[in-house]
């Protein structure tokens, strides 16, 4: 046997002699730029996309009521008004920590509750608790 090759190459089209062999690229090694048309290896690249969110995750926070929600507090307020008396000691809470404003019929109303034995302020103590207990309410505490 000899160690002689004939001139051939895979596709057993003849090539010359002469022409040096080109070493086929192991699947490990990195493709090198002539071979990827010019560009570099990080050019080639395409950018990140983040994937889009799906039916599971949660999107941006609600800034309204839902429209179930708004059938339920009208029907809340049919029933003597007592949705709308509902809100204004969380308001009132709200109205003690800088965050809003009573304006005069709800500063009426939150009035006329706490006459009732105390109604009104018992129904913002949750409220104003809950906010006391948020971080930047901590914070300006302790200055």
């Amino acid at each position: 046997m000899t160690e002689f090759q004939s001139p051939q190459d895979d596709s057993g089209q003849r090539r010359d002699a002469a022409a040096p062999v080109q070493a086929t690229r192991e699947p490990w090694q990195q493709p090198q730029p002539e071979q990827l048309g010019g560009q570099s290896q990080y050019q080639a690249v395409q950018a990140y996309v983040p994937p889009q969110a799906g039916p599971g995750t949660r999107g941006p926070y609600a800034t309204g009521l839902t429209s179930a929600q708004q059938v339920w507090y009208t029907l809340h307020c049919i029933y003597f008004g007592m949705g709308y008396l509902a809100k204004i000691p969380a308001k009132k809470a709200l109205e003690d920590y800088g965050m809003l404003q009573l304006n005069s019929t709800e500063q009426f109303w939150y009035t006329l509750e706490c006459i009732f034995f105390g109604a009104g302020y018992f129904a913002k103590l949750p409220t104003a608790k809950a906010l006391s207990e948020m971080p930047q309410f901590k914070a300006a505490a302790l200055r």
